[in-house]
């Protein structure tokens, strides 16, 4: 999904977006940000913290209009996005908090933000308390777009940053980055992106003008990591939409989508989806997708990876078949029901043929009808 950064000028929200400002232990809301949030937002004189009307306070200065440590505003930001992914429905516009009458810099606010390890989906920040980490692919010699990169280094592009126009791009779900580099003949690194930022439209490629080169990773790895992020993904379109969440509580159910799409469903389900669709079933599932797609059974389930540049991933007693250029993971147990193997591959056409269903049987890949 797109990320989108808080506007330097706010008057007005929709009515799912909440107004994040900062306060005072005191909670009056006097001046700045927090006045218009009274005015605007429905702030609560005498509320120093948390959800209030349509806006949410952040609390920066003590009770004496002191400085608050920044131990206790980064704690205090770890409450609220607790509290937005457990509100998925919102979404948080964050202001520069902290940075007008409290008088802390940008600089000391952002690096807050940086530090955490992850943004919820649902929470806008400025463009300069943000910092988006991702891969990025290369070509063998670690070039892109005619600039050279190397590991463990920062680099600057000048310019009107613009996603696929202009600046250091990278995608912030791993497996969109083999959308754009072929796994066989790139190199990958993961990388964090800051500075002036844009994000495309149609996936989660961003286009930045500062980013940090860290160290190169293989498939597996670049698959793995890709996999954690679309589980948070579908965590989240989980607790935001209700039509999902029903979903996810019956058996036998059937469920398609068309791009972008997520479902799940639980034993003897049945999912289909369009491009860049993710599709997650439990036992005796089937699944299947297009193009960019991300496809999960568990027991005794059957993943169709029916596009390019599509991973699934099948455990116990399952079978994954895919188009060339996909990748596929199976996942071996024994009786115990114990992991006992993991091996991933690309749909080469060579070694793993297209269009066969494989299973992994005493950790070899073997073809199956």
């Amino acid at each position: 999904m797109k990320r989108e950064f808080t506007p330097d000028n706010i008057q007005e929200l929709e009515k799912n977006k909440i107004f994040v400002f900062g306060s005072n232990m005191n909670g009056k809301h006097a001046g700045g940000a927090a006045k218009f949030a009274v005015e605007k937002f429905g702030a609560i004189e005498g509320q120093s913290e948390g959800l209030q009307g349509q806006s949410y306070a952040v609390p920066t200065l003590g009770k004496d209009m002191e400085k608050l440590p920044l131990e206790s505003i980064s704690q205090s930001v770890d409450d609220l996005y607790s509290f937005a992914d457990e509100n998925a429905d919102l979404i948080f516009v964050v202001t520069k908090i902290g940075c007008g009458i409290a008088g802390f810099s940008e600089t000391e606010i952002a690096d807050i933000f940086k530090s955490k390890s992850f943004t919820p989906f649902n929470v806008v920040l400025p463009m300069e308390f943000s910092i988006i980490k991702g891969v990025k692919g290369f070509d063998k010699n670690m070039q892109c777009r005619g600039m050279q990169f190397e590991e463990n280094k920062e680099f600057h592009q000048d310019g009107t940053i613009k996603a696929c126009e202009n600046g250091v791009h990278f995608c912030e779900n791993p497996l969109q980055t083999l959308r754009y580099y072929s796994a066989n003949n790139s190199e990958f690194c993961e990388v964090e992106g800051h500075g002036n930022l844009d994000s495309h439209i149609e996936d989660s490629k961003i286009a930045v003008s500062d980013i940090k080169i860290k160290g190169k990773i293989k498939l597996p790895q670049l698959l793995e990591l890709g996999f954690e992020f679309t589980r948070k993904q579908v965590g989240f379109f989980r607790k935001r939409a209700d039509i999902l969440i029903s979903k996810n509580t019956s058996d036998s159910s059937v469920n398609s989508g068309l791009d972008y799409s997520v479902n799940s469903g639980r034993d003897y389900s049945v999912n289909s989806g369009r491009n860049s669709s993710v599709n997650s079933g439990l036992d005796y599932s089937v699944n299947s997708g297009l193009d960019y797609s991300v496809c999960a059974g568990r027991f005794y389930s059957e993943i169709k990876l029916e596009g390019k540049n599509s991973f699934g991933i099948a455990g116990k007693d399952s079978k994954i078949k895919g188009k060339i250029g996909c990748a596929i993971c199976l996942v071996e147990y024994n009786r115990n029901n114990d992991i006992i193997g993991v091996k991933s591959a690309l749909v080469d056409g060579e070694i793993i043929k297209e269009d066969v269903y494989y299973k992994l049987i005493n950790g070899e890949f073997v073809g199956v009808e």
